[in-house]
């Protein structure tokens, strides 16, 4: 049985067009959805960066940027804080799993976007010697 689970970290509030299921992904019944999507879930998101970036001449994935605000299907608070001890084994693994695979979607995300926030242009790109001067 999983533990229960809740929408987090929904920035976008009532309009989020899109979310991601990660708690479902590692519950799943189906062996590729649970190990092999979960783990190919991050790269797949740099792939579509650097895939983006090239296609539309460095301009970032800003026109795509539902993925900054879109809330994740997580384990609910209770399951997923300092005490869970009241949880199976099964339940603490997929808890921990599942957390383990948001903070690195988290942290691809933040990678994905953060040339354009950083350097305030839409190209993405980092400064050149020239910009610098």
């Amino acid at each position: 049985m999983a533990p229960k689970g809740e929408m987090r970290y929904n920035i976008d509030e009532g309009e989020a067009v899109v979310y991601l299921k990660l708690l479902s992904l590692h519950v799943s019944n189906d062996l590729h959805n649970r190990d092999v999507v979960t783990q190919q879930l991050c790269p797949l998101l740099r792939l579509l960066t650097v895939a983006y970036e090239e296609r539309y001449g460095g301009e970032g994935i800003d026109n795509i940027d539902a993925l900054l605000g879109c809330p994740v299907l997580l384990p609910d608070s209770s399951s997923s804080g300092v005490d869970f001890t009241h949880l199976s084994e099964v339940q603490k693994h997929t808890t921990v799993a599942t957390l383990f695979t948001a903070v690195s979607w988290f942290r691809e995300v933040v990678n994905s976007f953060i040339y354009s926030a950083a350097f305030g242009n839409s190209n993405g790109s980092q400064p050149t010697q020239d910009q610098d001067s």
